[in-house]
Formats: C-alpha cells, sequence, structure tokens
C-alpha cells in the first residue's frame, strides 16, 4: 500500500519535471516516464493485492511518515528547485529499481506465480533499464551545464532521495504507522 501512496506523488513529481525540461525530448520522456508508471504499477498493485497471501495483510488507509516524507522532498525538489536538481532526486527511484530488479531476477529464483514475479520482471525488463540510462543521461547532460552551487545541490538531492528509497522500504517492512490517527 505504500508504494501506492508513493507512487502518486512520483507521479506527479515527473509530471512537473515534464512542464519544466528545457527541451521536448526531454518533456516526453519525464511525460511517458509519469504515464508508464501509473500504468504498470497500477496493475502490478492490482495483481498483488489480489493474491491470497496479500488479502489478508493489514492496509495502511494513509501514508506513513516516511512515504509522505519522501513524496514531499520529491515534490518540492522538482517544484521548486532547478530542474537539474529535480532530476537528480527523482534518479534514484529509478537506478535503485533497475538494480534491484536486475540483482533479484539474476540472483532469486521466484517460481512464475509467485505474487513478486511480476514485480522483479517489470524492473529488470529491457525498456525499463533503458529508461534508467536515458534518466542517468539528462541528469548528466544537467549536471554539465549547471554551476558548482547547483551540482551540489543535485548531489544532495540524489543523496536525501536515495536515503529516502532505502527507509521507505525499511519503514514499510515495518509496517511504520503515524504515532496519533485523526481517523476515529
Amino acid at each position: 500500500m505504500q508504494d501506492d501512496f508513493y507512487l502518486r506523488g512520483y507521479t506527479r513529481a515527473l509530471a512537473m519535471l515534464a512542464t519544466r525540461a528545457p527541451s521536448t525530448s526531454e518533456a516526453g520522456f519525464w511525460a511517458a516516464s509519469a504515464s508508464g508508471a501509473v500504468a504498470a504499477e497500477v496493475e502490478m498493485h492490482a495483481s498483488l493485492l489480489a493474491d491470497p497471501v496479500m488479502a489478508d495483510a493489514a492496509h495502511a488507509s494513509v501514508a506513513s511518515p516516511t512515504t509522505r516524507g519522501y513524496v514531499n522532498m520529491l515534490q518540492t525538489m522538482t517544484a521548486y528547485e532547478s530542474y537539474a536538481v529535480g532530476v537528480a532526486a527523482v534518479l534514484p527511484c529509478f537506478w535503485v529499481y533497475a538494480d534491484v530488479g536486475q540483482r533479484l531476477a539474476a540472483n532469486a529464483t521466484l517460481p512464475k506465480d509467485h505474487a513478486y514475479a511480476p514485480w522483479v520482471a517489470a524492473y529488470d525488463d529491457a525498456a525499463f533499464r533503458d529508461a534508467t540510462t536515458q534518466a542517468i543521461a539528462i541528469m548528466d547532460a544537467a549536471a554539465e551545464g549547471a554551476d558548482d552551487g547547483t551540482r551540489e545541490a543535485m548531489l544532495t538531492a540524489f543523496v536525501d532521495a536515495t536515503w529516502y528509497e532505502e527507509q521507505f522500504w525499511a519503514k514499510s517492512y515495518e509496517l511504520e504507522a503515524w504515532p496519533v490517527s485523526t481517523r476515529e
């Protein structure tokens, strides 16, 4: 469920980059990435949540503190910082998923009917790896044209987003929830 909350915000961050991109090719890339994230993930989430093992699991009704913090950081970086900093902020999601998907596909022996097999296949897919390579190239080009202060801000955004990626999965696994609820 946290991935669903995250992807709603991440898609908006990608769409924001599309509106701020300096070229039509980059705008098209980010717009297609936003659209692709929605389409692929909605299908994957529906499949996962329909799996009998997952059907009985607890499902959060709101984004966890970490998920909300990560999404807010991404949306802030893409809306209010320079385009280059926004690109650096969204890149870890591409890169981490491509790396983990490739590693799991190479090292895990999941039966084809395992609930997470489609997830691994999606992130090990050649098209996703190509998109990741393209996102890296966009960031590299943005960094080449940036001044030292912007490159430092890009590095900070990239490191922060990478930290959030790790925390997102760790806190989701721990079933992190808000310590107080306003939904009673």
